[in-house]
């Protein structure tokens, strides 16, 4: 069978992940929700996948953004973000991300969707072993601790000439 790209998801494979990010008053909650069982396809093909953000912690987040690549273990084909429409994103020299903007305490982002899409290689390749793809999930942000401070003094002698 010779493919031109493409990859659908098993009915029942679609799963959340939920990772989290504590360091004292810092906590940033990521979920992302994707198919976790796919299949090449010998037509044009793309399948979403879905990221929120949740800040848990006591420190105002400023400009949280979650960058996303994709990796995959195989020899003849090449995973990509593209968009709604299929066409290929990640072929810059900078990582794809989505912006959230601020988060104060509590509050949680609005849903963001990506699309991948499964290419080969070569021409005419043909696939005869199962591969993972890995869906890497950095998140950036700024915590602005200005919020949560209290005053403070430092006092200095100052002698009579």
């Amino acid at each position: 069978m010779t493919l031109n790209g493409g990859v659908a998801a098993y009915n029942n494979s679609w799963k959340r992940d939920c990772f989290s990010i504590s360091d004292k008053k810092i906590d940033l909650q990521i979920d992302h929700d994707f198919w976790s069982r796919t299949v090449v396809m010998k037509n044009t093909g793309w399948i979403v996948g879905n990221v929120r953000v949740k800040n848990t912690g006591n420190i105002f987040l400023r400009d949280v953004k979650v960058y996303i690549d994709l990796d995959d273990d195989s020899m003849g084909f090449d995973v990509h973000l593209c968009d709604a429409n299929g066409d290929i994103i990640d072929s810059g020299a900078e990582t794809p991300y989505f912006s959230f903007g601020d988060l104060a305490p509590g509050i949680s982002s609005t849903q963001k969707s990506y699309w991948w899409i499964v290419k080969p290689r070569f021409p005419d390749f043909e696939g005869s072993a199962n591969k993972k793809v890995n869906f890497n999930l950095y998140p950036t942000f700024t915590a602005d601790f200005k919020q949560q401070g209290q005053p403070f003094q430092s006092t200095a002698e100052m002698e009579k000439a």
